[in-house]
C-alpha cells in the first residue's frame, strides 16, 4: 500500500506505510482456508481417513479457484440473499472433487462466508481503517464525489464478499449507487483483474521518485519563559523530500554548543499519525563525536543525509564546525557519526 502523486511521466512515492500486516488475506489464502475447512468436514464425517496428499490439496485449491471464477455472477447474486437469511438460498454454488474416485463435496455459502470472515475481514477492516486515518491526516475529503474515488482492483476484488466488506467499512449502502465507487466505463472487468500487473508494468516505463516518508531532525534543550527546560524539535530533512535530493548532506541553521562531553545527541523522526515524534539517543557521547567540547570554539551544526542501502533508507548524521563554510567542501569538517535505519522500502 502506498500513496503516490502522478504527474505526467513522473510518479512520486509520497508514503508507504509499513506497519500493516496484510499477508495471507487475499484470494490464495481464502482458497486454502475453504479447502482446509472442507477437508476437516470430510474427516469428521468419515469420508476421509486423514489429511490428503499435498498434491491432492493443491489440486483442490486450483479447482476451487476456477469454480470461484466461473460462478462469480451466481455468488454475487446469492451471497447477499444468504446473509439476509440462510434459508433464502437452497443450493450450494458448486462442488469440489476430493479423491481419485471423483467423489465431491458441496461448497456452501456458510463455508465461503465463515472462511472470509476468519481470514479476510479483520485485515480488510484494519487496512481500510488505516487508509481512512491517513485520509483524515492529509485532509482528504471522502465526501467529495468529484475528487475522491475508490477502485477495487485485482482478481479477488471481483468476489462479492470483498465488495460487501468495503461497503461496511465506508458505511455506504451500495458501492454501485455511489459515484465515488463507480468504475469508469472504459475500465473493463479484465482490466480490473489485471490492474496490479499493469501497474507494475507502468512503473517500469515511468520515472518513480521515492520520497522521505518522515521528517528527520534533532532535539535541543532550551529554557522557556518560565525558565523551565523544554525540548525543541529542530527539523533538518522534511517529509516529502525526494530521496535523490536528500543524498547530499543538509545542515540545520541551528548552532549547537557541545559543552558537556558526557551528554548525548538525541535525533527524531516524526510519526505517520501525527503523534509525538519517535526519538533516538545516539550511543556515543558528544565527547566521542565532537573534536572539542570544552573549547570556546565548540560550536557545531548538525546535518543529515539519506542513503539507500540494502533496500532500506539509511539516515546519516554529520557534524561540522559552525565557523566553517558548510558549502566549501575543502573546509568542511564532516564526520559520519550515526546510522539510523528508516522505513523499509
Amino acid at each position: 500500500m502506498c500513496r503516490v502523486k502522478n504527474e505526467g511521466s513522473d510518479i512520486e512515492i509520497l508514503e508507504r506505510p509499513t506497519n500493516l500486516d496484510l499477508e495471507g488475506c487475499a484470494g490464495v489464502a481464502f482458497d486454502k482456508a475453504v479447502v482446509n475447512r472442507l477437508i476437516w468436514r470430510l474427516i469428521s464425517e468419515g469420508k476421509l481417513a486423514g489429511q490428503p496428499h499435498p498434491n491432492r490439496i493443491s489440486m483442490m485449491c486450483k479447482e476451487f479457484e476456477q469454480h470461484k471464477i466461473d460462478n462469480m455472477e451466481v455468488m454475487t447474486k446469492e451471497m447477499p440473499l444468504y446473509l439476509q437469511d440462510p434459508g433464502n438460498v437452497e443450493d450450494a454454488p458448486f462442488t469440489l472433487t476430493y479423491n481419485e474416485e471423483f467423489d465431491t463435496v458441496d461448497v456452501t455459502y456458510e463455508d465461503l462466508n465463515t472462511c472470509f470472515d476468519e481470514v479476510c475481514t479483520p485485515k480488510i477492516e484494519a487496512a481500510i481503517k488505516h487508509v481512512r486515518n491517513r485520509f483524515s491526516y492529509h485532509g482528504v475529503n471522502e465526501k467529495n464525489r468529484e475528487s475522491f474515488k475508490v477502485m477495487l482492483v485485482g482478481g479477488f476484488s471481483n468476489f462479492i464478499s470483498v465488495k460487501l466488506a468495503t461497503e461496511r467499512c465506508f458505511s455506504v449502502k451500495s458501492l454501485d449507487g455511489d459515484d465515488r465507487f463507480k468504475m469508469p466505463d472504459t475500465f473493463k472487468k479484465r482490466d480490473k483483474s489485471l490492474a496490479i500487473s499493469k501497474g507494475a508494468a507502468i512503473l517500469t516505463v515511468k520515472d518513480t521518485h521515492p520520497t522521505c516518508e518522515h521528517s528527520y531532525g534533532f532535539v535541543t534543550i532550551t529554557r522557556n519563559d518560565r525558565d523551565q527546560l523544554v525540548e525543541n524539535f529542530e527539523p533538518v530533512i522534511t517529509k516529502g523530500t525526494r530521496v535523490v535530493d536528500a543524498r547530499n548532506c543538509k545542515f540545520s541553521d541551528v548552532v549547537v554548543r557541545a559543552r558537556r562531553s558526557s551528554s548525548k545527541i538525541k535525533v527524531y523522526k516524526d510519526a505517520h499519525d501525527g503523534s509525538e515524534p519517535e526519538c533516538f539517543t545516539l550511543d556515543n557521547s558528544k565527547g566521542d563525536l565532537f573534536p572539542n567540547t570544552d573549547g570556546l570554539d565548540g560550536l557545531y551544526k548538525i546535518g543529515f543525509s539519506i542513503n539507500k542501502r540494502l533496500n532500506r533508507l539509511v539516515l546519516l548524521i554529520h557534524v561540522y564546525y559552525a565557523n566553517d563554510d558548510a558549502n566549501d567542501n575543502s573546509k568542511r569538517k564532516i564526520r559520519e557519526v550515526y546510522e539510523l535505519i528508516s522505513d523499509k522500502k
